[in-house]
């Protein structure tokens, strides 16, 4: 960057020479001369040095801005590669977002398609289901009503059949006769068989050594053993009663 500012000072100088200034020059006196030509070889020596380095300042300046113009071309070149892949990646975006756009909207109106037939379809299976069902109730009810009235008339038959049997069973019963000669039964309801007797007798407070070791509770019809103050008594003084109710002839 020195060596560009070196050059542009050199050649602002050079272009800011007035008329004036160039005519001043050219009236210089022959001893201005002499003095300019006996500058040392020193001072020359100094200003070739100065000006070899300005040449070489410039020469680096010249291959600095040389290398900025090429990065900023390859800079410009990568921009516009960026543009166009922008660009590019836009449009594509663009025609995907717009097939998206149609295949929802092709989706929808195939949603709203089978909606509308799932509709139809429920509706048929609601109507027929309904009908099957008014079917199935009138059978149902037929069914039943034949049911009840084979049921009763069932019903009839089985009573019919079942006082027969009553009939025929008391039939049976008014036939039976009790062995001939004398024996007794025991009694039982309260009453004895036609030409029996009825005969009953107890035995009150039996002692027993214990009730609920030698003694069981027990009922024979009309007839029945027992203990006086219950059989679960663990006391002393255990008693039992015993009757026997019987019909002899």
């Amino acid at each position: 960057s020195s060596g560009i500012n070196a050059e542009c000072i050199t050649a602002g100088l050079l272009t800011e020479l007035t008329t004036d200034q160039a005519d001043k020059i050219a009236s210089l006196t022959e001893d201005q001369a002499d003095k300019i030509a006996s500058l040392t070889k020193d001072q020359a020596d100094k200003i070739a040095s100065l000006t070899t380095m300005m040449t070489t300042k410039l020469d680096e300046a010249r291959e600095e801005i040389g290398q900025l113009k090429r990065d900023l071309s390859s800079s410009q070149s990568k921009i516009a590669q960026l543009e166009n892949g922008t660009a590019l990646f836009h449009n594509e975006t663009k025609i995907g977002i717009e097939e998206l756009k149609n295949n929802l909207s092709s989706s929808q109106s195939k949603m709203a398609q089978f909606k509308n037939e799932t509709m139809v379809a429920m509706d048929e299976l609601k109507s027929e289901l309904a009908e099957n069902l008014e079917e199935k109730r009138a059978e149902l009810v037929n069914a039943t009503s034949s049911m009840k009235n084979e049921s009763e008339a069932g019903m009839e038959e089985l009573k019919s059949e079942l006082s027969n049997d009553i009939e025929d069973l008391a039939a049976k019963l008014d036939d039976i006769s009790w062995p001939e000669g004398s024996y007794c039964v025991l009694g039982s309801g309260g009453s004895c068989p036609a030409g029996f007797t009825r005969i009953q007798g107890y035995i009150y407070t039996i002692y027993t050594a214990s009730s609920a070791s030698y003694l069981r509770a027990a009922t024979f019809g009309d007839s029945s053993i027992g203990c006086r103050r219950g059989c679960s008594y663990t006391g002393t003084n255990h008693n039992a009663d015993l009757k026997i109710v019987s019909c002899c002839k």
